[in-house]
């Protein structure tokens, strides 16, 4: 005997717990803000906007294991959530059919919430409930089963078929035994898991199924009326870190030194403007005041002189007058002997040529070039 008791004790768990009928009750207080902890009453409808998320996360996490019950065969009442699992849809479907009749449902498919509710009724004494499965361990939360207070009329229609009664134990209650299903127990508290997950990715939970301490206090502090973010919605993305951006190569930096003002009278003149986008000089008649790019873009199309490299080489820091085809006087040079900022251009040198002015310009008026580390 004592061989046999112990044994028994032994044996592993089943996926599920017994239950007793529930009724839904009165609809306890509701208001903004509202957490699952602070929830009264004694109907589970109070939590029907995070349940509504629930089931979407569940669908999310297993597409079309859930389907509707067609309503128009249905007589709900609130707050039922018409959702079996496949199989069994289809079988009840078939047992509504062919008696011609709805079917009067007090329970189908309940989420978490629902059930955290229910077994904390039944563990304080309230609501009338004598027996409640934990959460995670109820059929109901498999979309395996339906309570019907109309049972004794619709018993020989489901035992018909792959539903089987309860009995006396609980007298409102039929499971659904027939093939095509999947093992669900514990995704309502996956789906649970991983939609506040989503709404605090500071505090993450494992997405285990297990109804543990912490999942529980979670919970607790969940809106009834559902999250910011709702089930089976896409995860936000990973941040991507910036991107450093590379500094220039030192033989191209800009110094780092304050530029002279050149409104400034003492420092001013037709040289500095000319690398400043200042005006370049005062042309002959049929040139304008232009920059030191429109000066290098008019020049293209000059024929080249090769004497001009010679000229960057031996005085960088000319007059920019002299070396775009304009003679010192401001009028312009004819074409034959037009210098090749053109081929300055080409080669990559109006950079160094420009950089290199400047460097003579800033040593002329004591300022220190910059010390590339």
């Amino acid at each position: 005997m004592g061989l046999l008791a112990s044994t028994t004790a032994c044996e592993p768990e089943g996926p599920y717990d017994p239950e007793d009928p529930y009724v839904e009750g009165v609809l306890g207080e509701w208001r903004a803000g509202l957490t699952v902890d602070q929830a009264g009453g004694c109907s589970t409808a109070i939590v029907r906007g995070l349940a509504r998320q629930l089931i979407d996360e569940i669908n999310c996490l297993r597409p079309g294991t859930l389907t509707p019950v067609d309503p128009e065969r249905l007589n709900e009442r609130e707050p039922v959530f018409a959702f079996l699992q496949r199989a069994a849809t289809d079988d009840l479907h078939r047992v509504i059919d062919a008696r011609g009749q709805s079917l009067e449902v007090n329970s189908m498919l309940r989420t978490l919430p629902q059930q955290f509710l229910l077994f904390r009724w039944y563990e304080a004494g309230q609501c009338g409930i004598t027996l409640a499965a934990r959460p995670g361990r109820s059929p109901h939360e498999s979309g395996l089963a339906l309570d019907t207070s109309a049972y004794d009329a619709w018993r020989n229609a489901l035992a018909g078929q792959d539903w089987e009664w309860h009995g006396a134990g609980d007298l409102v209650h039929f499971d659904y035994r027939g093939g095509g299903t999947v093992a669900l127990a514990g995704l309502s508290v996956q789906a649970f898991q991983r939609l506040w997950n989503r709404n605090h990715p500071e505090d993450l939970l494992a997405v285990d199924g297990d109804f543990g301490p912490q999942t529980e206090a979670r919970l607790r502090r969940s809106p009834t009326d559902g999250f910011d973010v709702g089930g089976c919605e896409p995860e936000p993305p990973p941040p991507v870190p910036d991107r450093p951006t590379a500094p220039p190569p030192p033989d191209m930096a800009e110094p780092d030194v304050a530029e002279p003002d050149v409104a400034d009278p003492d420092v001013a003149d037709p040289d500095w403007r000319a690398l400043t986008d200042g005006p370049v000089f005062d042309a002959a008649p049929d040139f304008e005041p232009t920059t030191f790019d429109a000066a290098l873009d008019a020049s293209m199309d000059l024929p080249i002189d090769p004497t001009a490299l010679d000229l960057a080489r031996v005085d960088p820091g000319a007059r920019l007058g002299s070396i775009s085809g304009v003679s010192h006087s401001g009028g312009c040079q004819s074409s034959k002997g037009t210098p090749p900022l053109r081929l300055l251009a080409s080669l990559g040198l109006i950079g160094l040529l420009r950089a290199a002015y400047r460097g003579i310009r800033k040593r002329s008026m004591g300022v220190s070039p910059p010390i590339h580390s």
